[in-house]
């Protein structure tokens, strides 16, 4: 346990700040990652979609920017491209509609998200790996029937903003 007295060693630095040093306690604090992820919150793995389904995902550690305005590479900043079996489609907000109402029939596939750098490339870990999440589906073919908006939402809804 960290507060053990028999495991710490207070140490007084120039500044007066006391600090203690946990010596083999394990009360080390979680490694801090400065490494990209993408995560898909919605769908929900081996859930049936058909024609069109809503697309969210959480992403840490970089920053999505839309990929018309911002043509140079920045590091920290990109966007994403979700993968469906009617191709893929790009976008740089949390949530985006992906459509395959004329997909040849029904398939069990992965519905993939991948983060992309502002020229257009996927971003790789130190060892050459993607970042990026699979979610397994059965897709459908049918029409994407349309979204009600909630009434107290103002405007467009956005379902579709940042997808090209």
């Amino acid at each position: 346990m960290c507060s053990s007295p028999t495991l710490l060693r207070p140490l007084r630095w120039a500044a007066g700040l006391c600090t203690s040093l946990a010596i083999g306690s394990g009360c080390a604090p979680p490694p801090y990652s400065t490494e990209p992820s993408i995560v898909v919150t919605w769908p929900l793995p081996e859930t049936t979609v058909v024609g069109c389904t809503v697309v969210t995902v959480e992403v840490t550690n970089l920053l999505l920017t839309d990929y018309d305005d911002r043509t140079e590479d920045v590091p920290g900043e990109g966007h994403y491209h979700v993968f469906t079996p009617a191709g893929y489609l790009s976008a740089y907000v949390p949530y985006t509609l992906a459509r395959f109402e004329d997909i040849s029939g029904p398939v069990s596939d992965y519905l993939t998200v991948q983060l992309i750098n502002n020229l257009h490339e996927p971003l790789l870990d130190a060892d050459g790996n993607l970042y990026e999440y699979k979610v397994p589906l059965n897709f459908e073919p049918g029409p994407c029937e349309p979204f009600e908006e909630p009434e107290d939402s103002p405007g467009d809804s956005g379902m579709d903003s940042g997808m090209r």
